[in-house]
């Protein structure tokens, strides 16, 4: 039993799974043989088949009821019918034929839905798939098969595109390469489908082939159908069935086996009259008698849209041309729209016959075909009759327009208006051809030119005439415009050829003029080279300036013969046409330069160019558009056209491309909602403010029109979101030079919410510490944040106008945008929401109303949602921010968490860890989830609900307290965990807010003694204290109120103790300190001094002796003599003992007393008046005094005559700048003085001077001195120092005295200095003849004149030569490259404005074409270099980064833009690759910029690769740099290289460049420029190039320089041991491994150790510092000799930890005046710290 039950099962099995695979959709998805290979129908394919049929039948029959629908044997059936399976067929019909006996199989029809007619005439229900669904028997289900659902829905875009392949075969193809549409439609397929260009009519192509072929499993089909029709031989199929569901293989089937026969007469069929009145192309159903079936099948398949079946039906006699019920067969097509068949007919024999029929149909009556097509609205049909030429009258005359014209569809009326339009043209043309043969006005012919549209080509083609030499009702274009300009004057014939030309343009015209615009015909351009030919040749000359500017040496223009055929089809032969196209060609090259202009402004604008190359091509574009203008006369350009498009003036709305990767604007807050394309376009402006291009903004601003309101501002914001300090104060304080749209206001708040977004923590720390920034918050928002926020929040337009306009939201999206663009905190945010809470800017709950706006920013993209979440609890964390306090905001935005969490598992992880700490801090999250009922599958669901489950089971454990539980029992709980202080109840309420609530006195005061605050605060913001009164619990208040006064009194009490025991621990600690100093002090100062004071003590009892001396031979003493001023005239240094003054001042102030005493002693019986030792005015000092006297003597006594003179840089501006009469003047003065005359005018001494000045009248009348001293060099000779007006000389005198008097201090008396020198001391070249500019201490720029040559002055081109010292000639006469090293303010920048001039005085006089360039990285340095050398136009003064700008504007071939937003710096490089980095740890940020610029990107090695890096062995191996050249350890450097090269992927990665990659690419250039482009090179090559601080760049930027001078024209000044920009490590050996490249003769360095700009004590000092440096690290820079002061000086006092208050109370008191030196990006910061402090300099 047990078997026989298992046996049946294992059958019951076996037959239901071989059911299953026999499943309804098994079936359509497969073929019939892979059915059969499926292993459960295993017994199907062996003898045993037919009995596994019967069996798998009747097992049917015993559970069909208990089967789901896939397994009725109805759809199973259908299925295997549909699919022509012919051998599961047989098998199941054999098994069992009952079941093949249903006659209610559903299918969809497969008939026509007229997508294939005009669109506008449609009615089906074409986007319903359901449509035409029906039932039918077997027979007709076999014959139908399977349908496609969706084929029929065809978009008009793919049917128009399917009617252009469809007139393409009609009226195109060679019948014997494309016989027929399906051939044509296959080709079409093949493209399409190997297309990567789209599909345009694809759907459209495929639903025809399948329409037009037969299907894959037709054989099977006819098989089976065959079989069921043996079976059942009274079944007649109707054949109209076969052709309405476009079977073509039925018909042919039924013809075939003879259940059909085409010959016979249609009228016998029953079927065919049975459904005659289906018909529509019989007359009232009635079928003509003699009309075959063949016929009435052939006008059924037109009826039907069957084209197969009509190819069919006509392949053995063609197609029929009978004429039934009143029509043909091409009738009847255009009746019904069938522009295939009609297309196939044309293919016909037939066709000539079918077009010359009239139609005899009632309402049809004498029209052809294409009146039919017209009058029913079939406008395509229509069309391609009339493109295949057929009669366009019909019996009576009418075109197919007037048949259009009373439709009742108005497009088919205003196709009938279009199609009369070529009539009226030709009607115009006509008149126009009278008017000019008549000789009418021109301005009359204008006008009617102008309102007929006679060269409008559009006009034209719309009215047919697809080509300028097509005829058409007798005409074409080129004949009537070639007839009006032969008749025509020349005036008239210039105008129509010009509005000809300049009209013609795209494709349409192209197409027209027979141009090929997708073979792009070769047309004959104009090189400038003959443009300028051309130009010249007919005296334009201002267009000759203008085409050979640098920025159109790519211009050419087509020649207008050559163009299309305009010029020829008007004046062709005639001999007006060489002026006319001279005068066509003179439009077009101004038309060409005015586009190149534009693209020119663009790409300065775009890249950062010079101004003054903006403003000429400003110029020079508004003058070619004025230009073009005139030479066009009355000629309108229409707006549309290209021509408008190329003469529109450039405005500041004009978009530039940027690259979307790297488009840094995109982080801006207004500009982050653009789409994610590539590229993106940004307005010009944004791009100004972006790239910080300050000359560029500054100029447009002033010349540039297009600006408003939005736009500045959006420029201040931009800025001051990048940090262009220049552009926002530029803005913010306009000198006037333009003038602004907006507000100072709207201005201010722009450029803080800018730098708020930027998190600039420094510029809004500075605007909230001033006035203006107290009230920051409520000046942008305009009252409190949170009220803003309430009131807008349900306001979605205003939701995102506060994203871009509130100040915390700004500094909020800046804080996200750094958390999603790197993994490291943003410090700065955090500070920045500090400063607003601390200065009540901004509150807590300010900031988290704007948190919960982020959440709806972008709600819906995971990674927003995940930054702003992080941002959320980096925000609580930093600043204290409890979530209880704001749990109805943290509701919302867990609410908004879990809408973004649901659909995303990758969100599930961060929300519900957010969920988690929030619950724990109190917030209630019971009813966050309401709306994932839907979400029954979601694995963030089960989370939530899990953190629900345990929210509640915390809740239930204060159940103890809430209940009354003893408090032994609630200390156990918490002992054991389930309790926490930090625990909170629903409602947020913590452990002491229940106690107070439920009067447990005894429990507050256990967690009293456990030490838990009793002010925190629940969700209420209510403090224990709150609860127990609101709970009315009076015990509770009771002692809440007792302890928290017992805390305060004891805190008070214990304050005071504390702060009394400091004080009297402080007073101990400095008693102790002061007697320990004083200690020290004493003894220190025995030890320094004991040999000093020894020595002063044996020399006192020589003191009175040698000074009794010296009082008693000085003579008529006026004034008591001081000690000090003894001393001060001595200056007897002690270098052996190096003694400060400071260690003298008390011996100085005794031994002076003393000697004033003894003076006074012995003096006392004279007559000399003592005077005091007080400070007198220099001009009041001495009236009648020594200096007088002597002055008169040696006026009195001289009578030299010198040779030459010399004159200081002031004189020499005087005479080449001032009136040319004072030259003559100033020769004749020193023609006298020369010549040894001498009076009051000539040589007057001036009084109150220390130093004898003697000033010389330039003449009586204009009041001018000349100012000069009597040096005592070697010969002596005279200096003048200035000519200036008489007011001025009293202040001039005192500026020379002075700087005489600094002179004089920096030198020894000659009898100290020649015993030093003995001693060894000091060296024997001691310089003595220095004299210093009175403006400054630097070595005065004299010139030497000679008395022989003094007329040379009057002279234009008189220069006068530059006196140079032995050191300076030294220097600046060396040949080669110079390079000149010294340390900071020893005069290297005066030996290059030396070597300048030098070299201009030396060389530019007998070569005119000599250059120099001057290059620094400072401005201020450029500047004072330019100031002291003087103007000259061959000498040019640029920054270095000024210079790159210039070279790459200059030079052709730039492949690459390099934005300085795209630059990556140190800063950068440290910030965003080297703090990512895996080895950031082992190799710092500045060692490895220092190694990448340097040596691997920046080495002269690097350069001579191919990729222009060094390669890694040659930086691995030590032998090959060397260990001095790189001190990268060994064991390091692979790991540096490997560094390296993940940065210059990041590079590429990102598309950023650093200053290597620059300057690489600019060296490439200039090397092709030289090699193919000499003339441009030429203008950025100098003859000779001075560098300033040469230690500051790299190998590669040295050879840049090289490049620019040639290999011995350079001149490099540096400090080796100074070095500002990061990553360079600048050694004399990097400058010559470069010279040795080019081939340069480097002489040995040049070294300048006098100190012009310190004293003594500082250089000592700044000594001390480099020799610890040089003994720590003695290959950290190049050793020189110790620099020497020109001053004696003190030590400098070291500020050490000095805060910026303290600093601010010493520059107002102690230390005012003091310099304050800072770096680059501090100095604005610093001074606005120091309250504008004025002397701070970088």
């Amino acid at each position: 039993m047990i078997k026989y039950i298992f046996e049946a099962f294992v059958s019951f099995r076996t037959l239901y799974q071989q059911l299953d695979a026999l499943s309804a959709g098994s079936l359509s998805e497969k073929h019939e043989e892979e059915i059969l290979q499926d292993d459960r129908l295993a017994n199907f394919r062996g003898g045993d088949a037919k009995h596994a049929a019967k069996l798998l039948t009747r097992f049917y029959r015993d559970w069909k009821d208990r089967l789901s629908k896939d397994f009725k044997i109805g759809r199973i059936f259908r299925a295997i019918m549909e699919k022509g399976m012919v051998r599961l067929f047989q098998l199941l019909y054999e098994a069992d034929q009952g079941l093949f006996a249903i006659n209610d199989y559903m299918a969809f029809a497969n008939e026509d839905r007229q997508q294939f007619i005009q669109e506008e005439l449609r009615t089906s229900t074409e986007n319903d798939d359901d449509a035409g669904s029906f039932t039918m028997n077997k027979f007709y289900a076999c014959v139908l098969g399977s349908y496609l659902s969706g084929q029929h829905c065809i978009d008009d875009a793919d049917f128009h595109d399917y009617l252009r392949c469809v007139k393409d075969h009609s009226l195109w193809c060679d019948a014997n390469k494309c016989p027929s549409l399906h051939h044509h439609l296959s080709g079409e397929k093949l493209k399409m489908d190997s297309s990567s260009f789209g599909s345009f009519g694809f759907n459209c192509v495929k639903y025809r082939l399948r329409l037009i072929e037969d299907e894959d499993d037709v054989k099977g089909r006819q098989n089976i159908l065959e079989h069921l029709l043996l079976k059942d031989a009274d079944i007649r199929l109707d054949v109209l069935f076969v052709l309405r569901q476009r079977q073509c293989w039925a018909l042919r089937f039924l013809v075939d086996k003879k259940y059909l026969d085409l010959e016979e007469l249609a009228a016998k069929d029953e079927n065919l009259a049975q459904n005659a009145s289906t018909l529509s192309f019989l007359n009232s159903g009635h079928i003509p008698s003699n009309m075959t079936l063949r016929c009435c099948l052939s006008f059924a398949a037109v009826q039907y849209d069957d084209l197969q079946s009509l190819e069919w039906l006509s392949e053995p006699l063609g197609a029929p041309d009978d004429l039934v019920s009143g029509w043909n067969l091409l009738h009847y097509s255009a009746f019904m729209g069938r522009i295939e068949i009609i297309g196939w007919l044309s293919t016909q024999p037939v066709w000539n016959s079918l077009v010359s029929q009239a139609s005899t149909r009632k309402t049809y009556v004498g029209a052809y075909a294409v009146h039919i097509a017209a009058s029913c609205g079939h406008l395509h049909a229509c069309d391609l009759l009339i493109s295949l030429k057929v009669p366009l009258e019909d019996k009576k005359g009418k075109l197919p327009e007037d048949y259009a014209k009373k439709s009742q569809h108005e497009f088919v009326r205003k196709w009938a208006g279009k199609r009369a339009k070529p009539h009226a043209l030709k009607k115009d043309v006509m008149k126009l051809l009278r008017q000019v043969e008549e000789q009418k006005s021109v301005s009359q012919i204008k006008d009617f030119i102008i309102s007929s549209r006679f060269l409008d080509i559009d006009n034209w083609r719309s009215c047919d005439w697809d080509s300028f030499d097509e005829e058409l009702l007798g005409i074409s274009f080129r004949d009537a415009l070639h007839s009006c300009c032969k008749n025509s004057d020349v005036e008239l014939a210039k105008w129509i050829c010009f509005r000809l030309y300049f009209s013609c343009a795209g494709y349409s015209a192209g197409m027209f003029w027979g141009r090929n615009v997708w073979a792009q015909k070769v047309e004959e351009r104009l090189s400038r080279d003959d443009l300028v030919s051309f130009a010249r040749e007919r005296g334009y000359d201002d267009l000759v300036d203008q085409i050979e500017g640098k920025w159109f040496k790519e211009l050419t223009c087509v020649d207008p013969l050559t163009r299309d055929s305009i010029l020829d089809s008007a004046l062709g032969g005639d001999e007006r046409l060489a002026d006319v196209r001279a005068a066509i060609l003179h439009i077009d090259i101004l038309v060409n330069v005015a586009k190149s202009s534009f693209s020119a402004i663009k790409d300065i604008l775009q890249r950062g160019g010079r101004v003054d190359e903006l403003g000429e091509l400003l110029r020079i574009n508004a003058s070619v558009r004025e230009a073009v203008m005139t030479e066009m006369g009355d000629i309108s350009i229409d707006k549309r056209h290209g021509l408008s498009y190329s003469l529109r003036p450039f405005e500041m709305t004009e978009r530039l491309l940027q690259q979307r990767k790297h488009n840094p604007v995109s982080h801006l807050l207004l500009f982050a909602e653009k789409g994610y394309g590539y590229v993106v376009q940004e307005g010009a402006h944004i791009v100004l403010a972006a790239e910080g291009y300050t000359e560029l903004l500054s100029f447009c601003l002033s010349n540039v029109p297009g600006w408003n309101t939005a736009m500045e501002l959006n420029v201040i914001r931009t800025a001051s979101f990048f940090g262009h300090a220049s552009i926002v104060e530029m803005l913010l304080s306009p000198d006037g030079v333009f003038t602004l749209n907006s507000d100072e206001k709207e201005r201010h708040n722009a450029a803080i919410l800018g730098a708020g977004q930027a998190l600039r923590y420094r510029d809004l720390e500075f605007l909230v510490k001033t006035d203006k920034g107290r009230d920051l918050g409520n000046r942008i928002e305009g009252g409190s944040f949170k009220d803003y926020y309430q009131s807008n929040l349900k306001n979605e337009e205003r939701v995102q106008q506060m994203m871009n306009e509130t100040l915390i939201l700004s500094v909020l999206m800046g804080c996200t945008r750094e958390l999603s663009d790197s993994d490291v905190d943003n410090k700065n945010g955090m500070k920045t929401l500090r400063l607003f809470v601390d200065s009540h800017i901004y509150t807590h709950d300010d900031i988290m109303c704007a948190m919960e706006l982020l959440f709806d920013r972008d709600a819906y993209r995971i990674g927003w949602m995940t930054c702003v979440l992080d941002l959320l609890q980096t925000v609580m964390d930093a600043l204290g921010i409890q979530p209880i306090s704001h749990s109805k905001l943290i509701q919302e935005m867990c609410k908004k968490l879990v809408r973004t969490a649901r659909d995303s598992d990758e969100a599930v992880f961060p929300v519900t860890s957010f969920l988690l700490k929030v619950t724990i801090a109190g917030i209630d999250i019971q009813e966050i989830g309401e709306d994932l009922s839907y979400y029954s599958q979601s694995n963030f669901k089960t989370c939530l609900t899990n953190l629900q489950q345990k929210q509640r089971s915390d809740w239930s454990r204060f159940d103890i307290v809430k209940k009354g539980g003893s408090l032994t029992d609630i200390q156990q709980v918490m002992k054991d965990g389930g309790l926490t202080a930090d625990s909170r109840d629903r409602g947020g309420l913590l452990l002491t807010h229940l106690s107070a609530a439920y009067d447990r006195v005894d429990l507050l005061e256990w967690l009293v003694s456990e030490g838990i605050d009793f002010d925190a605060l629940d969700a209420q913001h209510r403090t224990t204290l709150d609860v127990a009164k609101a709970s009315k619990a009076s015990l509770a208040t009771k002692w809440i109120t007792e302890w928290k006064a017992k805390a305060v009194i004891g805190s008070f009490l214990r304050r005071n103790y504390y702060h009394a025991l400091h004080r009297r621990r402080l007073q101990k600690s400095n008693d102790a300190a002061t007697l320990i100093q004083s200690i020290i002090r004493a003894y220190a100062t025995r030890k320094i001094f004991a040999n000093v004071l020894m020595r002063r003590m044996e020399e006192s009892q020589h003191f009175a002796i040698v000074w009794g001396r010296v009082i008693a031979s000085i003579d008529n003493i006026a004034t008591s003599t001081s000690w000090a001023d003894i001393r001060e005239q001595l200056i007897v240094i002690d270098i052996k003992v190096g003694l400060d003054d400071e260690m003298l001042d008390d011996t100085d102030q005794k031994l002076s007393r003393a000697m004033e005493g003894a003076v006074q002693d012995e003096s006392s019986g004279d007559d000399d008046e003592i005077v005091t030792d007080v400070i007198i005015d220099s001009e009041d000092l001495v009236p009648d005094g020594a200096v007088t006297n002597q002055a008169t003597r040696n006026l009195n006594n001289s009578s030299t005559q010198w040779l030459s003179f010399q004159m200081s840089s002031h004189v020499v501006k005087f005479l080449q700048q001032g009136d040319k009469k004072y030259r003559s003047f100033f020769v004749r003065r020193m023609h006298q003085l020369a010549s040894g005359e001498r009076s009051r005018i000539l040589q007057k001494p001036l009084k109150g001077s220390k130093t004898v000045i003697y000033e010389t009248y330039l003449e009586q009348k204009s009041g001018h001195r000349i100012l000069w001293t009597e040096e005592p060099f070697s010969p002596p000779r005279i200096v003048i120092w200035y000519v200036a007006k008489h007011k001025q000389v009293s202040r001039l005198m005192q500026l020379i005295d002075d700087s005489k008097s600094r002179s004089a201090r920096q030198q020894m008396p000659a009898t100290l200095v020649s015993e030093l020198q003995n001693e060894g001391l000091i060296p024997q070249n001691v310089k003595k003849d220095v004299l210093l500019d009175i403006f400054g201490n630097v070595p005065l720029k004299v010139y030497d004149v000679n008395f022989n040559a003094i007329n040379e002055i009057t002279k234009e081109s008189w220069t006068p030569q530059l006196h140079l010292t032995d050191e300076e000639r030294d220097i600046v006469e060396a040949k080669g490259t110079v390079l000149v090293l010294g340390r900071s303010g020893t005069g290297k920048t005066i030996c290059i404005s030396s070597s300048i001039e030098f070299d201009r005085q030396s060389t530019a006089a007998h070569d005119p074409s000599f250059t120099q360039l001057f290059v620094a990285r400072s401005v201020r340095l450029c500047r004072y270099v330019e100031g002291a050398v003087g103007e000259d136009n061959r000498t040019s003064f640029l920054t270095y980064a000024r210079l790159l700008n210039d070279i790459e504007s200059t030079l052709p071939g730039q492949t690459r833009n390099f934005n300085p937003s795209q630059k990556i710096d140190f800063g950068r490089f440290k910030r965003d690759f080297h703090s990512h980095s895996s080895s950031n740890e082992k190799i710092s940020a500045l060692i490895l910029w220092t190694v990448i610029r340097t040596f691997l990107k920046g080495s002269i090695e690097a350069f001579q690769t191919p990729e222009g890096i060094l390669p890694r062995d040659e930086f691995v191996e030590v032998e090959r740099l060397g260990k001095n050249r790189c001190r990268i350890p060994v064991e390091l450097r692979e790991q540096v290289y490997d560094e390296f090269l993940q940065y210059q992927k990041y590079l590429q990665d990102q598309q950023l460049w650093d200053d290597c990659d620059r300057v690489r690419h600019l060296l490439l250039r200039m090397k092709h420029a030289k090699k193919h482009d000499p003339e441009t090179f030429a203008q950025v090559q100098r003859c000779k190039v001075y560098v300033d601080e040469v230690q500051d760049y790299t190998q590669l930027e040295i050879l840049l320089f090289f490049y620019l001078s040639g290999p011995n024209g350079l001149f490099l000044a540096g400090d080796p041991a100074q070095s500002v920009v990061e990553g360079t490590e600048f050694r004399f050996e990097e400058v010559r491994g470069v010279g040795h490249f080019v081939g340069s003769v480097i002489q040995k360095p040049k070294t300048v150790n006098v100190n012009f700009r310190s004293h003594s004590g500082i250089l000592n000092c700044a000594g001390g510092v480099l020799d610890l440096m040089f003994t720590h690290f003695p290959s950290s820079a190049k050793q020189l000799k110790k620099d020497k002061g020109l001053f004696q000086g003190s030590r400098p006092g070291v500020l050490l930890g000095t805060s910026i208050d303290q600093l601010n109370i010493l520059l107002g008191d102690k230390l005012k005046g003091a310099v304050v030196l800072t770096h680059d990006e501090s100095a604005r910061h610093c001074r606005r710290l120091l309250n504008d402090y004025k002397v701070s300099y970088t």
